[in-house]
């Protein structure tokens, strides 16, 4: 299971001149998804004792990047920052089990 969540939880991100670059911390890429990003949306994280607020990042090439509030502490600047880079709203979603370590993503 900590495998999966070092998987899960490795990206981070930055916005500068509403150019928005996914950095992954595990691999050391730092990639530009201006172009290459579908949306976001707005969801929660866990659904056992505690749930966290998230924000999913959906890429053109299938990837969903998880960003959790525990893990940014100017978790509601991202937002904002997202829509002033041009990045689309795609809308809330609920969490969902898909099987026991993974969670269904409605925005595909």
């Amino acid at each position: 299971m900590s495998a999966h969540m070092t998987l899960l939880l490795r990206y981070s991100l930055t916005i500068n001149d509403r150019q928005t670059y996914l950095i992954d911390n595990l691999l050391l890429k730092k990639e530009n998804i201006s172009n290459t990003s579908k949306g976001y949306s707005k969801s929660q994280f866990g659904k056992l004792q505690t749930n966290y607020n998230t924000i999913i990042i959906y890429l053109l090439d299938g990837r969903k990047v998880n960003l959790p509030k525990f893990m940014y502490i100017n978790f509601k600047e991202i937002e904002k920052q997202l829509d002033t880079a041009g990045i689309s709203f795609l809308g809330n979603e609920q969490f969902q089990w898909k099987n026991i370590i993974q969670r269904k993503y409605q925005y595909n």
